[in-house]
């Protein structure tokens, strides 16, 4: 943990390899961190500049007169063992490799000349053939191209650049923000593991969102994952469910994929949500950042249209979820304000006026609180304003609350999508992903809770 907390929170930082040549990775990590913000010293090392990005420039690490936590290697490969010595000598704490033509190309022999060098010291490696790393909270970026996202609850440690600032964007783009960022590369030292670990006891972080390749040590991933997934909600994606997907992974980070089957049969045992897509991957990661975990498996459908209202409910059923049944005081105390008839199933089907919703959601959520332990509101007609009692329903229940915004009216959609993120409702484009997404969030409770 204090060192995962050194690394995440360097004083000084020398980035070797900086450049002012936008063709050049140096450039792109230069420009990170000096336009997000971060306030720490930097210091460019390169041989043949004596300033980049207006700072004064050094020929080597051993040059900085100061102390350095922190080194950021873009430089091509045979320059990087040098670097790592230069790093140890002068006690730094960590280095991010981005340079990459190590396992991955059959070249393992470099990443043991790189732990032979940090060996009985206290420097520590990420990557080699990484992007990089991100703390939202002081405002350290060294991800090429990856501004700083927004500060949230979601960790995320990927072994691909690429999909770190995929699910990064994706939570900007859905209000949530993330906490820190780790790519993991060929993880030659601090690896999955390690990071895992931190992020289980960080308070800044409420669910874990791994894109993983394949552990570097199998039986630490195991007891790692045994020791912190009830924790804290981990959601996994991993490649490799086919013969073609291994070996792309393998020729990508030199990742060695065990049996796909038994790595499923292990999340499902440990308590890890293991996603088969991309887009159910993210709105899992949503619902665990914005929702409570449910008590239970019965739900109320309110919804704008009586034809989307009845494909929520196939969908709850088909995933093994329940409509609530309201008890027969409850749905004539609806009857009476709403002059609609409620059914049995709990579907309803509410005339498109926000003052209706809102004495609705009051007489649920404030007498019969109990009947119910999620409620799905459905947002199907282009109709101002209805989306708001989604955030209501939030402030009267402490149980999950999602949304299915289907409007099809333009002048609408960007005022709804707005009141949702502003609300913090995991809100989704269709019945599917909501019911499927709630699902996981009831799979993680009952894992809790009977293991």
């Amino acid at each position: 943990m204090k060192e995962i907390e050194r690394v995440l929170n360097p004083k000084s930082i020398a980035v070797v390899g900086a450049s002012d040549n936008p063709d050049k990775w140096g450039y792109g990590i230069m420009e990170r961190i000096t336009s997000d913000g971060f306030a720490g010293s930097v210091y460019p090392v390169n041989a043949r500049s004596r300033e980049v990005f207006g700072l004064d420039a050094f020929s080597s690490l051993a040059d900085i007169p100061d102390e350095v936590d922190m080194v950021n290697i873009s430089i091509p490969g045979k320059f990087v063992a040098e670097v790592v010595k230069q790093a140890v000598d002068r006690g730094v704490k960590s280095v991010v490799i981005n340079t990459n033509g190590y396992r991955e190309v059959g070249r393992g022999d470099l990443e043991t000349e790189l732990l032979e060098i940090i060996k009985d010291s206290d420097t520590r490696i990420i990557g080699p053939n990484v992007q990089g790393i991100m703390n939202v909270q002081n405002k350290l970026s060294l991800n090429l191209g990856t501004k700083l996202f927004d500060q949230g609850p979601v960790g995320i440690i990927a072994q691909s650049g690429s999909v770190s600032a995929y699910i990064g964007e994706k939570m900007g783009d859905d209000g949530i923000g993330i906490s820190t960022m780790f790519n993991l590369g060929n993880q030659i030292d601090l690896c999955e593991s390690d990071f895992i670990e931190y992020l289980a006891g960080d308070e800044q972080t409420k669910v874990i969102a791994i894109y993983l390749e394949g552990p570097r040590d199998k039986d630490l991933f195991k007891e790692t994952l045994i020791r912190n997934a009830l924790k804290k909600p981990i959601v996994m994606f991993k490649p490799g469910s086919t013969e073609q997907g291994t070996e792309a992974a393998a020729s990508h980070t030199g990742s060695i994929a065990g049996n796909d089957r038994i790595f499923s049969a292990a999340c499902q045992q440990y308590g890890v949500l293991r996603c088969d897509d991309l887009l159910g991957y993210v709105d899992s990661i949503k619902a665990f950042a914005l929702c409570p975990l449910p008590e239970g498996n019965r739900t109320v459908v309110m919804s704008t249209s009586g034809g989307v209202g009845s494909i929520v409910i196939d969908e709850v059923y088909k995933n093994g979820l329940e409509m609530a049944r309201l008890p027969t005081a409850a749905r004539q105390e609806i009857e009476t304000l709403t002059g609609v008839k409620v059914p049995e199933n709990g579907l309803l089907d509410l005339a498109i006026d926000t003052g209706i919703w809102q004495r609705v959601i009051e007489t649920l959520c404030k007498n019969y609180s109990g009947c119910f332990d999620s409620i799905l509101i459905v947002v199907a007609d282009g109709v101002n304003n209805v989306e708001t009692m989604a955030g209501y329903a939030k402030n009267l229940s402490s149980k999950p609350i999602l949304a299915v915004y289907m409007s099809y009216g333009d002048q609408y959609r960007e005022n709804a999508i707005s009141c949702l993120k502003h609300e913090g409702i995991a809100y989704y484009g269709s019945p599917e992903r909501a019911v499927r997404s709630l699902k996981n969030l009831l799979w993680y409770r009952d894992k809790q809770v009977n293991t």
